[in-house]
């Protein structure tokens, strides 16, 4: 028994007592061509499970299969009508414990004369045996119509018959679905199918077609475009049938919907492929990383850097991309650590999918080296574009990310790799250290440029802590909002535009103002305390953005 269910349009069985008719799906597991006589002068198909061998049965007429007296006549009276009559015999034999359903299809000659019948012959014991247990078994009727509704669809095979010298199709219902059509609807044409054929595959199957009367047999997978735009996968077998003069007469095929197989194959392939490039990435980074903390000699930076495809000769200009979850934690979390890394992984296989492979990983950063030869990029405004369409379709595709970006501009020279990645370092600094700019060009860090060089001294860190840190400590204990009055006073923004963004009253901005001077001991009146406490203030953001990330 073929565990494939092939639909057979003409095999139905009705309940005695009830109007409800099954359609049988039995798998061909015989097809040959008989002569007048019920001689096999060809087999086109014949299933392992017969046991017989197609040498042996070939040539042989009706009565090397022993049947049955009955079962003889039964079999010499269709086929007798069916080379009479020109017409489509169908009918069920009994043999033992088996069950056959068997088709006789006339085939006519070059003169419209019959010489041959195409016999197909389908096991339907099992099919049997479930219709049997629905009559007697009426309580379950429905459920056992579900069970076989379901084999249906989950085999997903279609049968056709082109009949070439006639131009005539026959197709079953599933073969109408394999190609997006919905069954019946229109009739079936050669043309009405092949225009379902990805044009990628048409050629190969337009070959296939073309040498089958020579190959007898042949079997293929091509791609089909679906009523609903969506690309499927079909399987499909073919069996030529000619006359004795070579000529093609018939062609018989089974489809079949392998469209889930070739997605779980795909999806496969697709992970094997991102694991190599994710362990790639990885040697990549851990090679690459090194170059950027440590001092080298220029020679061993551009054979490191040849070896992962990236020419010291080359202006390039570097991105840092930072990504944190929507509540803006770039760091690790307890629950969903696992979760987050997943999806930075998937970010750095999209890029690489995008054809972005500079790539590499430095903690929870993602480096990304962009050629200024290409034109789109070469201007600083070209450079905040394609971050902008980074951070667009990023969020996009991981809308449970947020994307920092960092841009270094040019190199100064052929590419100094530490310094290029230090200026898109510092730029994603300064953008993750403000809560409003996502992304920041280093042409525009400002201060923070100033800020980066006098962090470094302990002197200058104690006297900001002074000043900022003393606002800090004034809002934890009260409750207030010193600090950011601070930064909205620096920013230039008056009492009453300050007022405004904090949604107070404007003797409340002026009170704030003045407790600010007395604790800091300086008047926010004059240009130099301004410039003062704005390089404090950078420097103390810098200072907790760094200690955030060493966590």
């Amino acid at each position: 028994m073929n565990d494939c269910f092939l639909e057979v349009n003409d095999n139905k069985v009705s309940l005695n007592n009830r109007k409800t008719v099954y359609e049988i799906n039995p798998g061909p597991i015989l097809v040959s061509r008989l002569d007048r006589e019920g001689k096999l002068v060809q087999v086109s198909y014949n299933d392992p499970s017969t046991g017989m061998a197609t040498q042996n049965i070939l040539g042989k007429n009706l009565t090397y299969f022993r049947l049955e007296l009955q079962n003889f006549k039964k079999c010499k009276y269709h086929l007798k009508r069916a080379f009479a009559n020109a017409q489509k015999e169908v009918f069920q034999l009994n043999v033992g414990i088996r069950q056959y359903h068997i088709s006789l299809l006339p085939e006519k000659s070059s003169n419209k004369e019959i010489e041959f019948v195409l016999a197909i012959v389908c096991d339907m014991t099992k099919e049997q045996k479930v219709l049997d247990q629905l009559i007697v078994h009426e309580d379950k009727l429905c459920a056992s119509q579900h069970n076989l509704e379901m084999a249906q669809k989950i085999a997903k095979l279609g049968y056709f018959e082109w009949d070439s010298s006639n131009g005539i199709l026959y197709c079953s219902d599933q073969q109408y679905k394999n190609f997006g059509y919905t069954p019946q609807k229109t009739a079936p044409t050669v043309d009405l199918f092949a225009r379902r054929i990805h044009p990628d595959d048409s050629a190969i199957v337009k070959s296939t077609v073309a040498e089958i009367k020579n190959a007898e047999y042949s079997e293929l997978e091509f791609r089909v475009l679906k009523s609903d735009d969506s690309v499927g996968w079909v399987y499909a077998r073919l069996n030529a049938i000619t006359n004795q003069q070579g000529r093609l007469t018939k062609v018989l095929g089974v489809t079949q919907d392998i469209t889930k197989k070739k997605q779980a194959e795909n999806r496969i392939i697709k992970a094997e492929q991102d694991l190599i490039f994710i362990n790639h990435v990885n040697t990549r980074s851990n090679y690459l990383n090194r170059l950027l903390v440590n001092d080298y000699p220029l020679e061993y930076t551009s054979k490191a850097l040849s070896e992962f495809g990236l020419e010291s000769h080359v202006v390039y200009c570097c991105f840092v991309i930072q990504l944190a979850d929507s509540m803006g934690n770039t760091g690790k979390t307890d629950t969903c650590e696992d979760d987050t890394a997943e999806i930075k992984q998937q970010v750095l296989i999209w890029l690489a999918d995008k054809g972005h492979d500079k790539i590499w990983n430095l903690n929870n950063k993602i480096i990304l080296l962009v050629s200024l030869a290409d034109e789109a990029i070469s201007t600083k405004q070209y450079q905040l574009d394609f971050a902008h369409q980074l951070t667009h379709e990023i969020k996009k595709r991981f809308p449970a990310l947020r994307t920092i970006i960092g841009i270094s501009g040019s190199s100064s020279i052929p590419l100094n790799i530490k310094d290029v990645y230090e200026k898109a370092n510092r730029a994603a600094i300064v953008a993750s250290a403000d809560s409003r700019p996502q992304i920041v060009h280093f042409d525009d860090i400002g201060l923070y440029e100033i800020a980066f060089q006098l962090i470094k001294d302990k002197n200058i860190v104690t006297l900001a802590a002074s000043t900022i840190g003393r606002l800090v400590e004034y809002d934890q204990i009260r409750e207030g909002n010193l600090l950011l009055t601070l930064k909205y006073l620096l920013e230039g923004d008056s009492l009453k535009a300050v007022a405004k963004k904090l949604y107070i009253h404007p003797n409340t901005a002026i009170w704030r103002k003045h407790r600010i001077e007395e604790l800091l001991q300086m008047s926010l009146d004059k240009m130099e305390t301004k410039v003062t406490l704005m390089l404090h203030l950078k420097i103390w953001e810098l200072q907790h953005k760094t200690a955030l990330e060493k966590k």
